[in-house]
């Protein structure tokens, strides 16, 4: 099949966090010393006046252009796009991808009717057009690119050192229990949040933005908005920080991707912090830690 290239576009691309050029055996040390206590620290309650930090997963845990990028090339072969251009094509198959979310999820359309139109609605944005064997063709290796994630070095220091602190850690995120836990898994998220703190939107009967997934999210976590220092960490505008400020929680923003923030995509929600990596995200979460530890003197 012959490729057409992705128009240029006069969005930047969006920066990758700097490698933090560990060696490999540190972090296996550190895991290694993680092990020997975090099964009874995470069973433990929080301590009070602690934070306590839930976390989104696609774009914030791990970046799904990288998934996209690889199954991509494995399809349809290696592509002469610039950094931008692989950029602009996420932002669209990300965009399309929410056109049908809550159809999918209630379902008015099937998860493949989903997989077939995000990708192809995404390649025709850029005079790629694709038939539907195509489509899934794709899809297929993207399915099987997020079950087979490995976690950044910048995300794995991050839960470290939350849970050093002593501080609780959970999870919420849209879309269907099957799929969401398969990243769960890939990521290894189980090391640091426990399966029940994992709230994902198909078995809890509820998606983000609504107010209720975050209520879930207390009873589930044995926590109160009005009486916990509680933090929800995700890169929607909308799904994550205006919807966990509604509710009264503090906010993270990761806003990777700078260039798509315009007036119409902010949060109406000013966020508590706005971070453009996980190594930023990393420096706040130490100063949000350190703040407790001085009121709670």
């Amino acid at each position: 099949m012959k490729r057409s290239e992705l128009s240029q576009s006069n969005t930047p691309a969006s920066e990758s966090p700097p490698a933090s050029g560990k060696p490999v055996f540190i972090s296996n040390v550190q895991d290694t010393l993680y092990n020997r206590f975090a099964a009874h620290r995470r069973e433990s309650p929080p301590a009070s006046g602690k934070p306590v930090f839930v976390f989104d997963v696609d774009d914030t845990l791990y970046d799904r252009s990288v998934p996209l990028r690889k199954a991509w090339e494995r399809v349809f072969g290696p592509q002469r796009w610039s950094d931008e251009q692989w950029h602009n094509f996420f932002i669209r198959f990300r965009f399309h991808g929410y056109e049908l979310f809550e159809a999918s999820m209630n379902g008015e359309v099937s998860m493949e009717e989903m997989y077939v139109y995000r990708i192809k609605a995404a390649a025709r944005d850029f005079s790629f057009p694709l038939n539907d064997d195509q489509a899934m063709a794709f899809q297929k290796e993207y399915a099987w690119e997020q079950a087979h994630l490995v976690l950044g070095e910048d995300e794995r220091q991050l839960l470290n050192y939350i849970c050093s602190a002593g501080c609780r850690m959970g999870i919420i995120t849209n879309g269907k229990t099957s799929h969401q836990l398969i990243k769960y898994t890939s990521l290894g998220l189980a090391h640091w949040i426990p399966r029940e703190r994992c709230i994902i939107s198909e078995e809890a009967g509820v998606s983000k933005p609504d107010p209720a997934i975050f209520r879930y999210a207390e009873n589930k976590l044995g926590l109160s908005s009005a009486a916990r220092n509680l933090w929800y960490i995700g890169d929607s505008p909308v799904h994550d920080i205006d919807a966990a400020a509604g509710v009264g929680w503090k906010t993270i923003w990761l806003a990777r991707d700078q260039a798509e923030k315009t007036a119409d995509s902010m949060p109406e929600h000013t966020p508590d912090y706005t971070v453009r990596s996980i190594r930023e995200m990393i420096t706040a979460v130490q100063k949000i830690i350190a703040e407790a530890a001085g009121h709670s003197q």
